[in-house]
């Protein structure tokens, strides 16, 4: 449901010139592999024991900002990557018996300082050697201490190598709609998640450690722009079908389809990289932009759009995993105080008792304010929130956030898992609480 750190998408970079393949650093040495994770209707399991496999940690981030206030994740950043802070996080991460941990992949800036896995805008590298480098240190140390990864790659990377397969979208696709369905924007993100996947195979050689890759943070369309944000016309995205705008049903169908195609592509590109590689996603639900369920973008803004109103649109995770090859789906979650509210009716919202795929919470978290500013309160919310949605299927937990103290954007609003001398996460630790389904 968050709004933060979400880069510009910068369509107008020309699609004209040549494509170029960069050439990756040499292979890194590769600690101890652990045992492969899968995944089946029932779950996640490890491939050598066969045993049940429940994530459960956290999300580890670091954030930065241009002079120009533009904020990004900095975990990976050449020059700024703390390989001395990434150890205390992970002994403590070990100590506490925690088993994932999940990042986030800058995927760069269209404006100098130049950042995150793209070199600069000019670069026909797909990759950015130095920042590969230091993911794949990251998940090194992580498996070394039986840790297991899962890095989200958002959007593309911001250089000419991918925007040249991406091209110029279709007139009547825009914005945050483009990314899932233009079909020259699908099949860049594609060769992203190869290229990615690609240099973690090279430098890891065994990639075991990495749990998955995640296309994207939180998949969502925007009802106040095109083709969506109007009532007329027909759009023919990037499954090859094409929609009546005018009809609620074809405008769902539109969405969902072109997730369907996406997601299919998107488990292509990573296995053709990582033949081992699994495929995930996150989705924040109905509830968390004011909408109880898949209307048909009822909801929707032509002209001089109120900003009381989030015209966002989550994803569908049913279709996902119903119709695609995704191995497991993360729902986000971030409960608010108000009359009616409930973690069964938020989940609700979404579909998530119709998945077909198993599905863990990427994301949860407690915002401050939610709980009068009174971090045990949170705390016992967040044990709450764990202990509802594993009677409702949940199969892992991964929190929001360990412990990203940079007043950056709107992460000052949550609790970190370390505020309070641990608070929340003495009470969510393996250690204290070896079965996430009890008190």
């Amino acid at each position: 449901m968050k709004k933060l750190f979400l880069s510009t998408l910068g369509f107008a970079v020309a699609a004209c010139l040549l494509l170029g393949v960069g050439n990756l650093a040499p292979t890194a040495s590769a600690a101890t592999p652990l045992p492969k994770i899968k995944a089946n209707t029932q779950g996640l399991y490890n491939s050598v024991t066969g045993k049940t496999f429940t994530p459960r940690g956290a999300n580890y981030v670091r954030l930065a900002e241009t002079p120009a206030g533009a904020s990004y994740h900095s975990t990976f950043e050449p020059g700024q990557y703390n390989l001395t802070k990434v150890r205390a996080f992970l002994n403590k991460l070990q100590l506490d018996k925690y088993n994932t941990v999940r990042v986030f992949i800058d995927n760069g800036s269209f404006n100098a300082p130049f950042h995150g896995i793209s070199e600069h805008v000019d670069s026909m590298k797909p990759i950015y050697e130095p920042y590969a480098d230091n993911v794949a240190s990251f998940i090194q140390e992580a498996q070394a201490r039986g840790i297991y990864v899962l890095p989200v790659l958002h959007a593309i990377p911001a250089n000419i190598y991918y925007y040249s397969i991406a091209g110029q979208p279709a007139p009547n696709i825009s914005d945050n709609n483009i990314m899932y369905m233009d079909p020259g924007y699908v099949k860049a993100k594609e060769e992203y998640m190869k290229q990615f996947a690609a240099a973690m195979v090279q430098r890891l050689g065994n990639t075991n450690g990495i749990l998955a890759y995640a296309s994207d943070n939180e998949v969502s369309f925007d009802a106040s722009k095109a083709p969506f944000n109007q009532m007329s016309g027909t759009v023919t995205p990037v499954n090859g079908v094409t929609y009546d705008m005018s009809s609620t049903s074809d405008r769902q169908q539109a969405a969902d389809a072109s997730l369907v195609q996406y997601t299919v592509n998107m488990k292509r590109g990573v296995v053709a990289g990582d033949p081992n590689g699994l495929l995930t996603m996150g989705f924040f639900t109905n509830r968390a932009v004011g909408k109880q369920s898949f209307d048909g973008f009822k909801t929707y803004c032509s002209n001089l759009c109120s900003t009381n109103v989030d015209y966002r649109v989550p994803g569908r995770p049913l279709v996902v995993s119903l119709y695609t090859n995704i191995d497991f789906i993360g729902m986000h979650m971030y409960p608010v105080n108000s009359p009616g509210y409930s973690v069964q009716n938020d989940l609700n919202t979404s579909e998530v008792s119709q998945l077909k795929k198993p599905y863990i919470m990427g994301e949860f978290g407690a915002i401050k304010s939610m709980y009068n500013y009174s971090i045990s309160r949170a705390a016992t919310g967040m044990r709450d929130l764990q202990i509802t949605t594993c009677q409702m299927g949940a199969k892992g937990w991964l929190f929001w956030a360990w412990d990203t103290y940079e007043t950056i954007g709107e992460q000052p609003l949550f609790y970190m898992q370390t505020e309070g001398n641990g608070t929340i996460n003495n009470i969510l630790k393996p250690s204290a609480r070896p079965n996430p389904c009890l008190r």
